[in-house]
């Protein structure tokens, strides 16, 4: 995501967003989502994510002055048209830990963390689970400060969680050692990063090549999470090679609701 969208997404970083889905469909750009249409807003009832290959062929992720790392258009687009669908790097809910989950919500109670919960579960979750590659991309997606200094809290989750080892390493139960570093690194990518999972009020999703759409209030694509939150990304105008595709996190309807309502 863009510089410029750092703050959208720091301003409420520290919020749980609350979504319906819709038979299936989640849609969030404010384009119809009902079942009955499905096939024809689709193209095809069984919704594939494309792989990084063919993403790349589709768009491309470039620099954009004053604005970091952007996505545009290889291609010309009709409206409604699909440009890419993508599966999720991370699909993380309360269950994808329960353990982890409980203890810091604990700690959280007995003296408030900085960030809430849901940020550090997501980061320990993405180190645990996640493979050499995922933890790559993850590394390469757009912070603040590319070495944070690791925070009390950071320290105060892992001696609860893990052991600590004479090197002053930290390993988890299943043997994974929980690099300080990259856990701090982690509660800077997934609030500026991430989506609300569409089903879980306490869940977050992050993509690899999605993170790189910029927010607009006037967005040239719409977008719908279909299945297990694979993103379907859409042109919501006509399109020509090179064009920026941006969007909205707020989705079309608060968009085109009074201005005091967007703030509800």
């Amino acid at each position: 995501m863009s510089t410029d969208d750092a703050v959208w997404h720091d301003y409420h970083a520290d919020e749980g967003v609350c979504v319906e889905p819709k038979d299936g469909v989640y849609d969030n750009g404010g384009s119809p989502a009902n079942t009955g249409e499905q096939e024809s807003w689709t193209g095809y009832v069984d919704v594939e994510a494309y792989s990084s290959e063919q993403i790349l062929s589709l768009v491309e992720i470039a620099p954009a002055p004053g604005k970091g790392r952007c996505m545009y258009t290889r291609r010309a687009y009709e409206p409604g048209e699909i440009i890419i669908i993508e599966k999720p790097l991370f699909a993380i809910t309360p269950d994808s830990n329960s353990n982890i989950w409980d203890t810091l919500m604990t700690l959280h109670q007995e003296q408030p963390l900085h960030l809430p919960p849901l940020w550090h579960h997501a980061a320990l979750v993405s180190i645990l689970e996640g493979n050499e590659e995922k933890l790559e991309i993850m590394k390469g997606k757009w912070v603040l400060d590319n070495d944070p200094p690791v925070s009390e809290d950071v320290y105060r989750i892992l001696e609860v969680t893990c052991a600590e080892h004479r090197d002053g390493s930290f390993v988890y139960h299943n043997g994974t050692v929980i690099c300080p570093n990259l856990y701090q690194f982690l509660l800077q990518v997934w609030p500026l990063n991430a989506f609300a999972h569409s089903t879980h009020p306490q869940g977050l999703v992050i993509y690899d090549k999605i993170s790189y759409l910029a927010h607009s209030c006037d967005s040239s694509a719409t977008w719908n999470h279909y299945g297990e939150d694979i993103f379907v990304l859409r042109a919501r105008r006509k399109l020509q090679i090179g064009d920026e595709l941006t969007i909205s996190y707020i989705g079309e309807a608060d968009l085109l609701a009074p201005t005091p309502s967007k703030w509800d």
